[in-house]
């Protein structure tokens, strides 16, 4: 079985890069497929052999085209973003390649033009029934399973190391991750207990819509700082790919993860949290609900507001103030959840949905 796989970032560039990359690399194929990657996010020096794929780069719907008739594949894989599934879909409609797409969806309602996308693929898989469940609310048709995302123990693992920070967020900077909350919930943090630190590793710069400045200026006006060096920030491991083990390196200097965002259809940072044996505060509109369950600590939201890609919840920054603050102060609360956390993240590796996954493959493949 030959395997074509479109995608934007293959690496370990963000949470969805991450588990692309991990699933590639658990696969044991016969045949290494071929990653063809948009141009912007990836190495300009291409095709490249990663040892378990080969990548190639395009810009436009005809690199696809041409790749699907040099390659030959026996099935097209999609993953991760709407404009790759748009491409897939217009390319599908040219040639008799089955169609996978591995895609996430976090905010109600899915657009009415991606339900069309959706419906030209032979099968959908995401990475959780919450997921799965917009899908289903929005009528797709297409026959739609759910794979979950794993963890890499050989590399997140409880490392017994000095807390350099009582709470950590790390991962994308857009207004779906909802950061000048946690920055205001932490800004409550502080005035019960004035010792208290937070890094942020994210891309502060603004870049793609990104909140960049803007981050900066509510430092200010929330006086978080003031020569106190309570706020500390890490740019680099939110921007560079393949940074594993800085990454699991920083969650075990850390007490806490915190992530206020709106919507996750996995959110696989607080599964490697886990592993480390680091406890997470999220909100419940999250799919890692289903998998790590009470080993979690859950904010509220508080209301939603209507965005370009649909409604988005905000999380009520009191509530997330309190369990921070709570979470951190409290000795037996902090041991239950880290060593449940740790428990249960253990029995999520990446060799299940790497042998789900090739099945699938090979399944659509075959015609089936």
């Amino acid at each position: 079985m030959k395997t074509m796989i479109m995608s934007e970032r293959p690496t370990y560039a963000s949470g969805f890069g991450t588990a692309i990359g991990n699933l590639l690399r658990f696969c044991e194929w016969e045949n290494t497929p071929d990653i063809v990657s948009s141009v912007s996010t990836c190495w300009k020096e291409l095709p490249i052999d990663m040892g378990f794929y080969t990548q190639y780069s395009v810009t436009y719907a005809m690199g696809y085209k041409f790749y699907l008739t040099k390659l030959k594949p026996n099935v097209l894989v999609v993953f991760g973003s709407y404009p790759h599934l748009t491409l897939a879909s217009e390319v599908k409609e040219n040639t008799k390649v089955p169609l996978i797409a591995y895609i996430t969806t976090e905010n109600r309602p899915v657009p009415e033009d991606m339900v069309k996308r959706f419906n030209k693929c032979d099968l959908i898989l995401t990475p959780s029934q919450f997921s799965k469940d917009m899908m289903v609310e929005a009528n797709i048709e297409t026959r739609i399973e759910v794979l979950r995302h794993g963890v890499d123990t050989d590399i997140y693992n409880c490392i017994p190391t000095n807390k350099e920070h009582d709470f950590l967020y790390y991962g994308d900077n857009n207004i779906r991750k909802q950061i000048p909350r946690l920055l205001q919930a932490f800004s409550y943090v502080i005035k019960k207990k004035d010792d208290v630190t937070l890094m942020i590793s994210a891309d502060l710069e603004g870049r793609g819509g990104r909140l960049g400045e803007k981050l900066v200026e509510i430092v200010k006006i929330l006086k978080l700082d003031e020569g106190r060096n309570r706020l500390h920030y890490d740019t680099h491991l939110g921007n560079v790919p393949a940074l594993p083990n800085e990454t699991a390196d920083m969650i075990n200097k850390s007490k806490i993860f915190v992530m206020p965002s709106a919507g996750e259809s996995f959110c696989l940072p607080v599964l490697e949290a886990a592993a480390c044996g680091v406890p997470s505060i999220c909100t419940d509109y999250t799919g890692i609900k289903e998998y790590l369950g009470d080993s979690i600590v859950y904010a509220d939201v508080s209301d939603e507001i209507w965005i370009q890609w649909g409604f988005m919840k905000l999380v009520d920054m009191q509530d997330l103030a309190d369990k921070m603050y709570d979470l951190l102060t409290d000795e037996k609360k902090y041991k239950r959840y880290s060593e449940t956390c740790l428990i249960k993240a253990q029995q999520l590796t990446w060799d299940e949905p790497a042998l789900q996954f090739k099945k699938y493959c090979e399944e659509i493949a075959n015609g089936k």
